[in-house]
């Protein structure tokens, strides 16, 4: 085995020095009659003759390189491509830069729709006439729409749809069920409605030790007041199922008209959406998930379809019920 190592040795060496001999009579015979006369070239020929001594020296170069790199053990090799990495690696000036590409990216009316039903539909609770008597969990059809106003579960609902004396439960979005109480109700005429009170009443979500760490989703709101005609607006209800209707504002009434606008206050908005289920306290909301307004009956407007109170006048009338507090 060894004798065979020794052999395949000296027929490399052999090989080599082929090569050098080779490209050694090459250069004597070329250069013979060329660099002899040197005196005699013009400055075209003498560039011509300096490109082609660094062309045939190149490939010579390059010819050697490789025989020599494959003759080369691994260990050889591998060093060798390691320096090469780090030369290039140092060769590279300065800190790299980052480059900022353009994307245009385009929304969709759908993907804002479809984002803005799911921001606001665990602040959506159904209310039912509880079918066990007071404190019961049991509910029987719903009465009303009602909307996550607090962190502690207060809950805004249509006045109307709640009977003085009667319990009432809500179904969360999560089909959890909580009895709740009325804390606050306003019952306003025609007359006085325009002192910004709205038909609304407010429940308190009783619950028990247990269950002191649910969590309820409060809406994100948006001021009714910047509100434009023919903007796209979403009304999220539903009396066993949420449903869905899009369409635009279509009329909106201000406080008072003598005024300049940037001073108006919304007080009633009319929509093109009509739900499938005719039931209190749908939601309007706005492509930015935004809540603007509540469908609320109205008595100075009872006849008006697909109206609903701006939510500017709701918080007006119904402010400490919006602020989060310890639940009991």
């Amino acid at each position: 085995m060894r004798h065979f190592r020794r052999c395949k040795i000296v027929q490399k060496v052999q090989h080599r020095e082929k090569l050098y001999i080779f490209y050694a009579l090459f250069a004597k015979r070329f250069f013979r009659g060329i660099i002899l006369p040197m005196e005699e070239l013009t400055r075209t020929q003498t560039v011509l003759l300096c490109v082609l001594v660094s062309f045939v020296t190149s490939i010579g170069t390059g010819i050697i390189t490789v025989s020599l790199l494959q003759e080369a053990p691994p260990g050889v090799t591998q060093t060798i491509n390691q320096v090469v990495e780090r030369t290039v690696e140092r060769v590279v000036p300065g800190p790299s830069r980052e480059t900022v590409k353009e994307v245009t990216v385009v929304v969709k009316e759908e993907d804002l729709v479809i984002d803005s039903i799911k921001k606001n539909e665990k602040s959506l609770v159904r209310i039912a006439q509880a079918s066990g008597g007071t404190g019961s969990s049991g509910a029987q059809n719903t009465v009303a729409l009602g909307l996550v106003v607090s962190t502690n579960g207060n809950i805004l609902v249509d006045r109307r749809a709640i009977t003085d004396g009667s319990s009432f439960v809500a179904t969360f979005h999560d089909g959890r069920q909580f009895p709740v109480k009325l804390v606050s109700s306003s019952l306003p005429s025609a007359s006085n409605f325009a002192g910004n009170i709205p038909n609304s009443a407010y429940l308190e979500t009783i619950r028990e030790n247990k269950d002191a760490d649910y969590a309820f989703f409060p809406a994100v709101t948006a001021s009714s007041d910047t509100l434009q005609l023919g903007q796209t607006i979403i009304a999220l209800g539903g009396k066993a199922q949420s449903q869905v209707a899009i369409g635009r504002v279509s009329f909106l009434n201000f406080s008072d008209t003598s005024v300049a606008t940037s001073s108006k206050s919304v007080v009633i908005i009319q929509t093109e959406s009509s739900l499938k289920d005719e039931i209190s306290g749908a939601l309007l909301l706005n492509l930015n998930g935004e809540l603007v307004g509540v469908e609320i009956w109205r008595p100075d407007a009872p006849s008006i379809p697909d109206q609903f109170t701006p939510f500017n006048m709701i918080r007006t009338a119904g402010t400490k019920f919006f602020e989060s507090s310890k639940a009991r």
